[in-house]
């Protein structure tokens, strides 16, 4: 069903070039904070390397325990038993991804070879362990953490205190950002840009939600608990058209389109795809020709776009 206008001013669409931007809100979702338990340590605290609001990740420095520095490391599973030569596993195989990240000497896949054993006695010296005596890579070296990248909110480790018992809360880490998707219905094209305060995100491959890297720094500048944050996607104009704000009418059912006018009396609805704005005005995608001619003021007639 045509539109019938009460009174429309006619102005011609043009082509689009250049880059557009259309804003969108992205729903973020949380957990809710981690805690990080001691390993069988023994001994006395010498020394902490950990303060409350900095942020901890993998290779940092915790603690100075018995003459042994303990190294945070966020192993993809955590360490249970002293790893020695021929054991296998998924937690030899996240030694040896430790080891190779480290840049020490390391087996391949879950077996802790002898390759393994090499780079845990280089290992152990550089956090001051007598390795005379060294075969076997120990959970007790490091403080298993559960991700990367958490601020810590409260720290047990005091100097001059007994070391934790085994299992005991060391850390507890900030909440962070678990899921942050686009809005329902909204797509990222290949050479589409997602940009949210300043930088460009991904999204994790297949899905509408931003990869981990994204993740990170959405949290870094959200408030915890935050529901949402406001983002741009910056597509290419190239072969859409431009055309008033005005000229853009979504009817009753949600469909999108404007009044396009070829000549005299073909005036018909053409429905459209917001693709974002461009000075002022809207870039869509739809079924139009550089002949047409959009009507400004068709809002207040009927709202189809059938």
């Amino acid at each position: 069903m045509a539109l019938v206008p009460d009174e429309i001013v006619w102005t011609p669409v043009e082509r689009a070039s250049g880059i557009t931007s259309r804003s969108i809100e992205i729903s973020l979702a949380w957990d809710g904070g981690s805690e990080v338990v001691a390993p069988s340590w023994s001994g006395v605290v010498q020394a902490t390397y950990v303060s409350e609001g900095q942020t901890i990740s993998s290779g940092d420095s915790v603690a100075l325990i018995d003459g042994i520095t303990r190294m945070a490391w966020a192993f993809e599973v955590p360490l249970y038993r002293d790893l020695e030569m021929g054991d296998t596993g998924a937690d030899a195989a996240a030694a040896n991804k430790m080891l190779e990240a480290r840049g020490y000497e390391h087996g391949q896949g879950a077996e802790f070879n002898s390759a393994s054993v090499r780079g845990a006695v280089a290992l152990a010296k550089t956090l001051g362990i007598d390795t005379r005596d060294v075969a076997s890579l120990s959970p007790s070296w490091f403080l298993y953490l559960p991700k990367d990248g958490q601020a810590v909110t409260e720290n047990a480790l005091v100097a001059g205190a007994p070391a934790p018992s085994l299992g005991a809360v060391v850390l507890m880490l900030a909440p962070s950002i678990k899921t942050a998707k686009l809005p329902s219905g909204e797509a990222l094209l290949p050479e589409d840009s997602l940009v949210v305060g300043g930088e460009t995100l991904t999204l994790a491959p297949g899905t509408d939600t931003i990869d981990q890297s994204g993740l990170d720094f959405i949290s870094s500048i959200s408030k915890t608990d935050a529901e949402s944050v406001f983002g741009t996607i910056q597509s290419a104009a190239d072969g859409a058209w431009v055309v008033p704000t005005a000229a853009v009418i979504i009817d009753k059912t949600g469909v999108t389109c404007v009044l396009a006018d070829s000549g005299p009396g073909t005036s018909q609805p053409v429905p459209v795809t917001l693709r974002g704005s461009q000075d002022g005005a809207v870039v869509v995608d739809g079924r139009l020709n550089k002949r047409d001619q959009v009507g400004v003021g068709a809002r207040g007639a009927s709202r189809s776009c059938g």
